[in-house]
């Protein structure tokens, strides 16, 4: 089964006490620093705030909000080496949608 692992930034392995429905209702990314751009196809007026998920066999985490990978506005810039030098473990896969919880997101890793 595909879990949700990060949800409005918030690890849903750690964070016990988080207020898991006034981090819905808020819908901010800490990525961003504002309301969470990324909607439901759904509902429009709604957004996912999904931020990481598992999946495969091995049950890996996969980032599927590209803001997720910001720091800074450094993605590029930390990220360099991996489109520069290859070495085993460092290879950027796609995948397809991914089925959680109350419907499907666009994944990318």
């Amino acid at each position: 089964m595909n879990r949700i692992l990060e949800f409005y930034g918030e690890s849903t392995r750690t964070s016990q006490e988080t207020d898991w429905l006034g981090l819905a209702m808020a819908e901010h990314c800490p990525f961003l620093t504002r309301k969470c751009i990324k909607i439901r196809k759904s509902q429009p007026e709604k957004t996912i705030g999904t931020c990481t998920v598992e999946h495969g066999r091995e049950h890996s985490g996969v980032i599927i909000c590209p803001h997720r990978l910001l720091e800074r506005n450094q993605i590029f810039t930390d990220c360099l080496h991996l489109l520069t030098l290859h070495e085993p473990g460092n290879t950027l896969h796609i995948v397809p949608e991914i089925s959680i919880p109350g419907g499907n997101v666009d994944a990318i890793a």
